[in-house]
């Protein structure tokens, strides 16, 4: 009898490794891509010297920077100008640019399927700071 207890703890160490080699595995799936949730049609509800401003921004991927978007229409100064920046999880980063003669940056957060930017624009007469918040 005390032959076959001494294989006892072998053969359970045999037998858990059994076992968890059976295990189901999990499947792993890529990261979504975090500009996902960035890219679309947004209405654009903007405040810029205490006037309120609606209009449309179609937003779409940087195909040359897996990291970056671009906005069109940034500030409403029209459809065929775009703001690029970057994007870090829920966060936006507009580095400074010239669009139309006008430099821009700022940055920007995303939360509950829409997104806020805060940026300065300078029209000439120093910076001024904007408000605009992106929905579906």
């Amino acid at each position: 009898m005390t032959k076959s207890l001494k294989f006892l703890p072998r053969f359970s160490f045999v037998l858990v490794l059994f076992f968890a080699s059976c295990a189901e595995e999990e499947e792993i799936l890529p990261d979504a891509d975090p500009r996902d949730k960035f890219v679309g049609t947004w209405t654009v509800a903007e405040v810029m010297n205490q006037v309120n401003t609606q209009y449309t921004s179609v937003v779409t991927l940087d195909n040359s920077n897996t990291s970056r978007i671009i906005i069109g229409n940034p500030n409403n100064l029209g459809s065929a100008l775009s703001l690029k920046a970057l994007v870090a999880g829920n966060s936006l980063s507009i580095g400074l640019q010239d669009i139309s003669g006008l430099p821009i940056e700022g940055s920007g957060t995303y939360s509950n399927n829409s997104f806020v930017l805060n940026y300065t624009v300078d029209e000439g007469d120093g910076p001024i700071q904007v408000n605009a918040t992106y929905t579906r």
